[in-house]
């Protein structure tokens, strides 16, 4: 393979390959997100000079709207993978205060016919999901003329003054009501969501977040204005006479005029293909000026098993309920890979299910799996930062894998949710509220956001904020046992018992699926109030500890109802089992739950905090 003359250059050990979109480092590829390249392009077509923020947002990001923050984050992992740092002293990209950004580095044009890194067969160079994903956009350009495909197109070009910026793809309603068509229905609509994700152009619903149209009882246009988005598409798919059958239209939000429509007809043996061309031609809606980086991006096929597919799609919508749904997910993830052993989207999903447990180690060892098989994927960092976040406190690691997600999918609303997270953690609720909010702006109808959300108003001190999100969440998800324990929290904290009492009995009755342990009066006949429940609970808890003394979930409980009763000293005899043996996802927030002020000054919880690198 040849370079052709000015579209390959040459900088220390590096190699940058403008048409193909890929920097290499000597023979092997430097992973970067398409819009680092097109970055790292810019600078070195203009070596020697300056080039300044508002360039760098109308050449890379044009038509498109973000934060500044995204320039600093694409130059820092820049930087990272040039190996440039302040101790090393080697320069690459330069700052220029108020200015924008400066290539420094000596740079040679490749001539023509010059061989590239790419021939070259090192083992292990590039992950068998990373190639693909180049293969592919070979095959888009091709399939962009829609050779042998049937197609018409209605309606008004999407270069409008009117700009789009988030944008909800609503389930394709199958029109044959098979389980093939309920599948291939799945697959169309979420093949839509991430790949057009993928450009990171618009903020793009993810499909927990709009599965519920359907039974919502709404029109399109209702439900697109819930979901707070500029566009829509909805459409239908049908199987029949051997062909596939899709009419999909796009929608704006504001007066539900038509931008686009398109209908296709293709044989059904190849739903691929379907999904190459449906989500290039509703991207092409979108956007005018689609890059070599965004063919790519579109071209990338997760699975080839479209019932692998389906088990993945399963397995995230349970895994998104959190709670009894992480374990039904496990069975849904673990059907995908049964299916397709190189699903690594799959793997991830395993992963996460995995990391809400108390031992890490069977997540870490899934995500290894999942990386060999694509290590670009933003899903896997994310999960790597929530595993250092949660079971390691390594607070720079988690920060840093957090951040690399969003660079790598900046549309990816569960990075931003756990960015949140470890910001609340760590005390910085300001970013906390910045990031949270972002990732409730991707993904609207999530509980578990609007939950969390409160949780950080409560650690805060901003306790009517918190139970406005609060009763937000119920109304997203009445059932959802957690919020209603946060709500007896925070209703104690303003001195409201008697309605803390109520919330603590919705509370019990949603954390059992048992029908006699639901009956809070039956398993509770002598607590008729908040205190009187929480002096039972040690009374029970201390019983079934002397009995055995092994039962380390005891402990959080005897720590939790002793500070609420304010009996500080019972409590400190129990934080270190906690600790040691507890829940780490509740341990994680003893810097900043205001439960533990009484305590907080204590030598035993100060031992703890200092383990905790806090």
């Amino acid at each position: 393979m040849t370079c052709p003359n000015a579209n390959c250059f040459e900088f220390g050990e590096f190699r940058l390959d403008t048409v193909k979109m890929r920097l290499f480092r000597r023979n092997e590829i430097v992973p970067l997100t398409p819009k680092a390249i097109e970055v790292l392009i810019l600078l070195v077509q203009n070596r020697g000079e300056t080039v300044s923020r508002e360039s760098l947002l109308e050449t890379v990001w044009k038509d498109t709207f973000i934060e500044e923050g995204n320039i600093n984050f694409n130059v820092s992992v820049l930087r990272k993978s040039l190996g440039q740092t302040a101790e090393n002293g080697v320069q690459y990209i330069k700052t220029i205060p108020k200015r924008g950004y400066r290539f420094v580095a000596d740079v040679r044009e490749v001539p023509s016919g010059a061989p590239s890194p790419a021939t070259s067969t090192v083992p292990g160079s590039v992950g068998r999901g990373r190639l693909l994903v180049y293969a592919a956009a070979a095959i888009v350009l091709l399939v962009a003329g829609f050779g042998g495909w049937r197609w018409r197109s209605v309606g008004v070009s999407a270069d409008s003054p009117q700009r789009i910026n988030s944008i909800a793809v609503l389930p394709l309603i199958e029109l044959g009501g098979n389980e093939r068509d309920q599948i291939v229905r799945i697959a169309l609509t979420d093949s839509l969501i991430s790949r057009l994700g993928r450009l990171q152009r618009f903020a793009v619903r993810p499909l927990t977040a709009v599965n519920g149209f359907e039974s919502s009882g709404q029109d399109a246009i209702a439900f697109a204005r819930q979901m707070r988005v500029d566009a829509v598409l909805e459409g239908t798919v049908q199987q029949a006479s051997g062909r596939f059958r899709v009419n999909v239209r796009l929608l704006r939000t504001a007066d539900g005029s038509q931008v686009w429509s398109e209908s296709f007809d293709e044989p059904e043996g190849d739903l691929f293909r379907l999904q190459d061309v449906l989500c290039d031609r509703v991207a092409r809606s979108l956007v005018s000026n689609l890059t070599n980086a965004d063919r790519v991006a579109l071209s990338d096929r997760p699975t080839r098993n479209p019932k692998a597919y389906d088990y993945y799609v399963q397995g995230r919508e349970q895994w998104s309920k959190r709670g009894s749904g992480v374990g039904k997910s496990i069975y849904f993830f673990e059907k995908a890979i049964e299916l397709d052993p190189d699903f690594a989207l799959a793997y991830v999903g395993l992963a996460d299910a995995q990391a809400m447990g108390s031992d890490p180690k069977a997540a870490e060892v899934t995500l290894r799996r999942a990386i060999e098989l694509n290590d670009g994927l933003a899903q896997t960092h994310a999960t790597l930062g929530f595993i250092r976040l949660f079971h390691y406190f390594d607070w720079p690691a988690a920060e840093a894998e957090l951040k690399t997600a969003i660079g790598l999918d900046a549309n990816y609303a569960t990075a931003h949710h756990w960015l949140g997270v470890y910001y609340t953690v760590r005390g910085r609720f300001d970013e906390a509220r910045v990031s949270m909010l972002r990732a409730q702006d991707l993904d609207p109808t999530s509980p578990v956001i609007i939950s969390d959300l409160a949780q950080l108003h409560y650690f805060s001190g901003d306790y009517a904020k918190a139970l406005e999100y609060c009763e937000s969440a119920r109304a997203l998800d009445p059932e959802r046992a957690w919020n209603y324990g946060l709500m007896s929290e925070i209703m104690v904290a303003l001195g409201r018992e008697n309605e803390a009492f109520e919330a603590l009995r919705q509370w019990h009755r949603r954390l059992s699926v048992d029908p006699l342990k639901r009956d809070f009066e039956a398993t509770n006949p002598e607590s008729r109030s908040v205190r009187e429940f929480w002096q039972r609970q040690i009374s029970k808890n201390l019983l079934a500890l002397e009995r055995d003394p092994r039962r380390a979930d005891l402990c959080e409980p005897l720590v939790r109802y002793n500070l609420l009763l304010g009996n500080d000293a019972e409590a400190v005899k129990y934080v270190d089992c906690v600790f040691e043996k507890g829940n780490r996802f509740t341990t994680a927030f003893f810097g900043v739950d205001p439960l533990y002020d009484p305590i907080r000054t204590e030598p035993a919880f100060q031992a703890i905090l200092k383990k905790m690198n806090l």
